[in-house]
């Protein structure tokens, strides 16, 4: 499944930790996002007992620009 819109770009920024850039991304659009991957982590973990996953996911709004 895919959790993110076209727009947004995954990297790898440390051995076992990801982040993905949402360009506007609105909290609503974002916090959906995050259910979605708590919700198949928790279907992986069902259907692959032997090896679960755990993962810590939050996520962080900016303020869009100002002009002065």
């Amino acid at each position: 499944m895919n959790c993110f819109h076209e727009e947004g770009m995954i990297f790898r920024i440390g051995g076992d930790e990801f982040a993905a850039i949402l360009p506007c991304g609105e909290f609503a659009a974002v916090e959906k996002s995050c259910c979605l991957i708590r919700n198949d982590i928790i279907k992986y973990n069902e259907e692959n007992t032997d090896l679960p996953l755990s993962l810590s996911i939050g996520f962080a709004i900016g303020e869009k620009e100002k002009t002065l």
